[in-house]
């Protein structure tokens, strides 16, 4: 997590594969920035603990952050897998293996303990209007905000729905069933639906918290 204090504050809450690098990297330059680590060691940065603790401690500033497609996320995610391993594992194959934390729901880094939104939410595929949005509230240049763009060609448009047979677009669907409920996706697009979706604090999938972590939430 990105944050800022005083005037304009705000808390940019980043999620793998949606430009969060790019983003980043501007608010930390440009926009008086500092990377926020106060996870406790046995906790992964992205998971829903994590992101509690920060919502309670900064309870005035602007929150905000990124999804996008799970189908396309999960697509990248397989690309970005092989060009930091060398692995040149087929993707359904690598897609039907155990996940990683960062292949997770995205709808927990964005709520509360109960399953309650506490973020701006803003999406991948409207990557433009939504600077545009973001600058205006905290007060920065839009045009610049966009230009930052670390990963040429991240934007793979539909290409991904190529790479997917039916057991797979049901795979992700299963493992994303939070997400395609509260953000409106599916296959090739999406509709303008945005909403909570509460779920059980023993869901695993979605919190990732070790049993002795959880109701036991520490600023």
């Amino acid at each position: 997590m990105i944050v800022r204090d005083g005037e304009n504050a705000y808390a940019f809450v980043h999620n793998p594969r949606t430009s969060g690098t790019s983003i980043t990297k501007y608010l930390i330059e440009n926009c008086g920035g500092r990377r926020l680590q106060n996870v406790p060691d046995d906790i992964q940065e992205h998971t829903i603990y994590a992101e509690e603790t920060r919502y309670r401690k900064f309870p005035n500033h602007y929150f905000f952050g990124f999804v996008r497609n799970p189908w396309s996320r999960e697509w990248t995610l397989h690309k970005l897998y092989m060009e930091k391993t060398g692995n040149n594992i087929d993707f359904k194959k690598w897609l039907l293996e155990p996940l990683e934390w960062y292949r997770r729901p995205q709808y927990g880094m964005f709520c509360d303990m109960e399953g309650n939104l506490k973020v701006n939410v803003f999406r991948f595929e409207d990557r433009s209007n939504a600077i545009a949005t973001i600058a205006e509230v905290i007060k920065t240049d839009a045009k610049r905000l966009e230009s930052y763009n670390v990963n040429n060609g991240f934007n793979t448009g539909m290409r991904y729905t190529y790479d997917y047979d039916n057991e797979m677009i049901e795979c992700v669907a299963e493992r994303y069933s939070t997400d395609i409920d509260a953000f409106g996706y599916y296959f090739d697009g999406h509709n303008d639906l945005i909403r909570s979706v509460p779920f059980t604090i023993e869901d695993t999938m979605h919190y990732n918290v070790p049993p002795s972590k959880i109701g036991h939430v520490n600023i």
